[in-house]
C-alpha cells in the first residue's frame, strides 16, 4: 500500500472516532477505500450507505454510490438507491431511474418518472419523454413537450 493513502486512511479513521457522521469525512473513506482496486470493497458501499443516508437528496452521494454498487453489479440495489432519492426531492435520480427502466424496456415505469423530471426543468427527460411518446404514437403530445407546452398527461 502506498504509505500516503495509509496515512489519509488513518487520519479518516481517526476523525471518525470523534465524529462517527462527518458525511465528508465519511465519503473521503469510501472513495479512498474503493480507489486502485478492481471491486469496491463491502466498507466503501456500507461507508456511502451511511452519508446517504444523512441525506438522500444529496447527488454526489448518491451518483458515488450508485457507482459502488454498479461496480459490484448491484443493479437492483442501485435502483433502489435511485428511488429513495428521488422520493427524497433528488430530481437527478428521479431521471436516472427513469433512464434505467426506460433502457430494460419497461416503459410503463419510466413514463411518469420522466414527466416528474421533466414538469421540473429537465431537459433530458422532456427529450426522452418526447421520445417515448413518439415511439408510443402519440405524435401530439410529443410535439407538444418539444415545442414547450409541458409534460402533460396523455
Amino acid at each position: 500500500m502506498d504509505p500516503l493513502r495509509g496515512e489519509l486512511e488513518e487520519t479518516y479513521r481517526r476523525i471518525l472516532v470523534t465524529d462517527p457522521d462527518d458525511a465528508d469525512t465519511l465519503t473521503a473513506l469510501a472513495v479512498l477505500l474503493s480507489t486502485d482496486v478492481q471491486v469496491p470493497d463491502g466498507e466503501s458501499v456500507e461507508l456511502l450507505w451511511r452519508v446517504f443516508d444523512m441525506d438522500r437528496a444529496d447527488e454526489d452521494v448518491c451518483e458515488s454510490l450508485v457507482g459502488l454498487l454498479e461496480n459490484l453489479s448491484e443493479e437492483e440495489e442501485a435502483d433502489e438507491v435511485y428511488r429513495l432519492a428521488s422520493e427524497a426531492g433528488n430530481l437527478q435520480a428521479t431521471f436516472e431511474l427513469a433512464a434505467r427502466f426506460d433502457e430494460r424496456g419497461d416503459l410503463e415505469e419510466a413514463e411518469p418518472l420522466y414527466r416528474r423530471a421533466a414538469e421540473a426543468g429537465n431537459a433530458h427527460a422532456v427529450a426522452n419523454l418526447a421520445a417515448l411518446l413518439e415511439e408510443r404514437g402519440d405524435h401530439e403530445a410529443a410535439t407538444a413537450l418539444r415545442n414547450g407546452e409541458g409534460a402533460r398527461p396523455s
